[in-house]
């Protein structure tokens, strides 16, 4: 399972078709555990959905992504679809280490918005 953010402090979770092709590599087999675990974990209200800014940047070998509200948790991938995809999953991989960890959940602060500058 993944999740798609939909609107503020919204996620849908949605199942990812890569996880479904014969012989998944163990990363991506954890990858999958992390958001069964999580996926549980909300059902069983132990989380609540929240919404993190992520920031997408080309680069010269394709895209990188970050939440600056999230600290320390980034991702790389060919395209934006990749990278999006692997954003989601690297936070939903870093809340869980910290849950795990009895640390705080990161609460969403960061905004979007654009200025006009005159030419």
């Amino acid at each position: 399972m993944a999740g798609i953010l939909t609107g503020p402090g919204e996620v849908t979770t949605i199942r990812s078709p890569q996880f479904d092709r014969a012989g998944d590599s163990a990363r991506e087999t954890q990858r999958r555990t992390c958001s069964r675990h999580l996926k549980q974990h909300f059902k069983a209200g132990r989380f609540k959905m929240k919404k993190y800014l992520i920031i997408v940047e080309q680069t010269s070998t394709g895209y990188s992504a970050y939440s600056p509200d999230i600290p320390g948790c980034a991702a790389v991938g060919d395209s934006k679809e990749d990278v999006e995809n692997n954003i989601q999953e690297a936070i939903e991989f870093h809340l869980e280490g910290l849950s795990q960890k009895g640390l705080e959940i990161p609460r969403p602060n960061s905004y979007s918005g654009y200025v006009n500058i005159s030419e």
